[in-house]
């Protein structure tokens, strides 16, 4: 049975685990585009360790581009999947940074966790909150969901430079560059005992808005 409890995100809260420099390996490269940006468009199959409870969960975190009280600039929007607990201390699955991070980072990125997952490109996930009732939530939300070993993502994001997904350390791949619009499904995966189901749906416009769609089991 799948469970998911939705709570909103403290104001401020970095959901970025995937934020540090490039390093050689390359997972694939990117498309490039005539106006000198790169979308980067991949399917990952992602296994999901249990707590020590036996339970498996993620969290997937999204919040808009925000101005925060005292802070020069903008704060970026950005999105997340991430394994809740675990014995490891790094839970990273999935990180989107849509741009700089005022004294942290000079501009915004995508990670997965290349140790947690693999590349499918066997795998069609349709990019659409399709079957997900609306509207959307578009504030900083925080929801969690039980999943079984495996889960599938797809992720697609545009940025406004050349980039490739590369190795950074840590067992994690990502691109370095400012998020012109990014958009990732998750859903269980197909291999999985039971019929697939589609757990959420998150937007990042250009504009810094973002959309979540959740299925209706997961409140």
């Amino acid at each position: 049975m799948l469970i998911v409890r939705a709570r909103a995100l403290p104001f401020g809260t970095i959901v970025c685990g995937i934020c540090i420099a490039l390093l050689s390996w390359s997972d694939g490269s990117s498309a490039h585009n005539q106006d000198g940006s790169a979308t980067i468009d991949r399917t990952y199959e992602c296994s999901i360790d249990p707590l020590y409870d036996q339970v498996r969960a993620i969290q997937v975190v999204v919040s808009p581009r925000v101005q925060v009280p005292g802070q020069p600039q903008m704060e970026p929007a950005r999105g997340s999947i991430t394994r809740r607990g675990g014995e490891d201390g790094d839970h990273s699955v999935l990180s989107i940074l849509g741009g700089p991070l005022a004294g942290q980072y000079p501009t915004g990125r995508i990670g997965i966790k290349r140790e947690r997952c693999s590349w499918r490109k066997d795998v069609q996930v349709l990019l659409t909150p399709n079957g997900l009732p609306g509207p959307p939530t578009r504030f900083n939300k925080l929801i969690e969901c039980r999943v079984p070993r495996r889960i599938l993502i797809r992720v697609r994001a545009t940025l406004d430079r050349r980039a490739r997904l590369s190795g950074i350390g840590d067992g994690l791949v990502a691109a370095i560059g400012n998020v012109v619009d990014a958009e990732f499904v998750v859903q269980t995966s197909p291999t999985a005992p039971t019929r697939p189901k589609r757990l959420a749906f998150v937007a990042i416009a250009r504009t810094g808005g973002t959309k979540l769609y959740y299925a209706p089991q997961c409140g």
